[in-house]
């Protein structure tokens, strides 16, 4: 959506997994603002973002992006509107940062489970279908 601007979506990126990796709300709300900082100059021109020094946060985030491999940034994804589905009175619509997360889908899970259980029940009842340990047994 803002077009030319990879590196500010590298250090959105980079604050977001900042963001990720803490429970401190206010770090949380500084790494918000931070990235809203990137993107908008009216972020940047507010009180919040000056009073806590945001600019020189954005700064070293920008500066840090520029070495990042692309490969640290695997499992991020960015979520963008589709173009004029979301303007209200002439602004622009609002992306969002997330994780991708590897869940196994409710059929493997399935899988998994029938497979413990029939092991289970070999194994409780390998007497009765005669099957035999495969280490011999000594006597």
């Amino acid at each position: 959506m803002f077009a030319g601007q990879t590196n500010n979506y590298k250090a959105a990126g980079l604050i977001f997994e900042g963001i990720l990796n803490t429970t401190d709300v206010n770090l949380i709300n500084l790494g918000n603002w931070a990235i809203w900082g990137l993107f908008s100059a009216d972020a940047r021109n507010s009180a919040y973002f000056q009073n806590n020094n945001l600019l020189a946060v954005d700064q070293a985030f920008q500066l840090l992006a520029t070495i990042t491999p692309d490969s640290f940034f695997q499992g991020l994804v960015l979520y963008t509107p589709i173009a004029g589905t979301q303007s209200w009175n002439g602004s622009l619509p609002q992306e969002y940062i997330g994780y991708i997360v590897s869940v196994p889908e409710p059929a493997e899970i399935v899988l998994m489970l029938m497979l413990v259980i029939g092991s289970m029940l070999g194994f409780a009842f390998r007497q009765r279908l005669g099957l035999k340990l495969a280490i011999a047994q000594q006597a």
